[in-house]
């Protein structure tokens, strides 16, 4: 838990260093009226978009929801392609139609759900986007 929580604070404490640069060397803090804080609050919300549509692609992939798409992949390719057949049947020592099929629904679409080191990044992603929504009404 506590090296959850250190993640968590080492990413806002990079999201915000990353928006704070970009807010100094926005070329609006020195021909407009517009404040600072307000450059800092729209870099902070870049910044974290981005990082929040990736690591929510990843947080998706990772709950196994591309699963029936890789498998339905790999099937259709052992069916057309006698050389993929081959290499399967080499590698993993698969003799018939029915052992490939099964392989495969193993290794693909039963696969079991990963916990990456993206999934805290997607949280703290989440945070500092609650976060800047509370901030953005100051």
């Amino acid at each position: 838990m506590k090296k959850n929580v250190k993640r968590i604070i080492i990413y806002i404490l990079i999201a915000t260093i990353v928006s704070l640069l970009l807010a100094f060397f926005d070329k609006r803090l020195t021909t407009h009226s517009i404040t600072l804080f307000n450059i800092f609050l729209e870099k902070l919300f870049l910044v974290n978009l981005f990082i929040f549509i990736i690591t929510g692609i990843v947080f998706i992939d990772d709950q196994g929801t591309f699963n029936v798409f890789k498998y339905s992949t790999k099937h259709y390719k052992a069916s057309v392609s006698k050389k993929y057949k081959y290499l399967l049947e080499q590698e993993y020592s698969l003799r018939s139609k029915q052992e490939i099929k099964e392989f495969l629904k193993d290794k693909y679409l039963y696969a079991p759900k990963k916990h990456s080191s993206t999934t805290i990044i997607f949280y703290s992603s989440t945070l500092v986007l609650i976060l800047y929504l509370l901030l953005i009404n100051l």
